[in-house]
């Protein structure tokens, strides 16, 4: 993944196959009203996809929350059932062999980052792509 300042102008991978707990570097949002991730997991997956965002574009989302480091989990939407969100903390355990398209609505946000957590086994692929209100 590129720096904060890259734009989502297509289907842009973050991860591939990604067996390990980890967070990517930042995704600059401000161009975009929304962000759409696909997720993909492999045979045998166990661990917890989730969605870091701050509105300080300088937030180093890989790194620990400070008062100098403001970020937090934002909720996010499964296209699948969206009537029902996800709790940012909770995040999604979509388990083995799964696919989900999500929703994260970054009106605010500056930049957004995606994080892999209690990895314990198989691997995630993910891509973003930003969405305006014209819908490009």
């Amino acid at each position: 993944m590129k720096s904060a300042n890259y734009r989502l102008t297509k289907l842009t991978t973050v991860f591939s196959a990604q067996a390990s707990s980890t967070v990517s570097a930042n995704i600059s949002t401000k161009h975009y009203d929304m962000i759409i991730i696909q997720v993909a997991t492999a045979a045998a997956t166990d661990g917890t996809f989730k969605i870091r965002g701050s509105v300080d574009s300088s937030a180093v989302l890989a790194t620990d929350q400070s008062t100098t480091n403001i970020w937090d989990h934002v909720h996010s939407y499964n296209l699948d059932t969206p009537a029902s969100g996800v709790n940012g903390n909770t995040g999604y355990s979509l388990g083995a062999s799964a696919y989900a398209q999500i929703k994260v609505n970054v009106n605010t946000m500056k930049v957004i980052a995606l994080e892999i957590a209690s990895m314990t086994a198989g691997a995630y692929t993910a891509k973003v792509y930003g969405v305006n209100q014209y819908g490009t």
